[in-house]
């Protein structure tokens, strides 16, 4: 079984962290297993939590007829992949079976606006991720269909 600090450790978003940095961040994830099927988000419907991949595997539905797909452990689902302005822009699909750990969106974007060592590291890091997973993300229209 893995634990959030493993995944945190090997996750590309945050393994530039100390694990005792990783560790601290680890205790406002909850795990939460999911089937396929599941949806856990939805386009347009307030952006409540971010998303760190364990097992399972999500599709990920975005505006321009894009998609990406995510399936190992530590991809982050957080920021320009999932939410503009406090909405979520995208539909994410579990498309496996498995766990995913949720962390409450704003509690994120706690860590991340703090002025420390910590959130510079982990916001150098998302956009290496992001320029490597999707870069058409940050290109896409951001208003939503309305």
């Amino acid at each position: 079984m893995t634990t959030i600090n493993e995944i945190l450790n090997a996750s590309p978003v945050f393994n530039a962290l100390k694990s005792e940095e990783n560790e601290t961040i680890g205790t406002h994830f909850e795990k939460r297993y999911v089937l396929t099927g599941d949806i856990i988000a939805t386009t347009r419907e307030p952006a409540q939590n971010y998303f760190l991949l364990d097992t399972a595997a999500v599709l990920l539905g975005m505006n321009e007829g894009k998609s990406v797909v995510l399936n190992r452990a530590g991809d982050f689902i957080a920021m320009e992949l999932l939410s503009v302005n406090g909405v979520y822009r995208t539909t994410v699909s579990v498309i496996e079976n498995g766990c995913i750990y949720v962390i409450p969106r704003e509690r994120f974007l706690d860590i991340i606006r703090s002025d420390s060592p910590e959130a510079e590291k982990i916001m150098d890091a998302w956009q290496n991720y992001l320029n490597q997973t999707a870069p058409f993300a940050v290109k896409i229209d951001n208003r939503l269909n309305r």
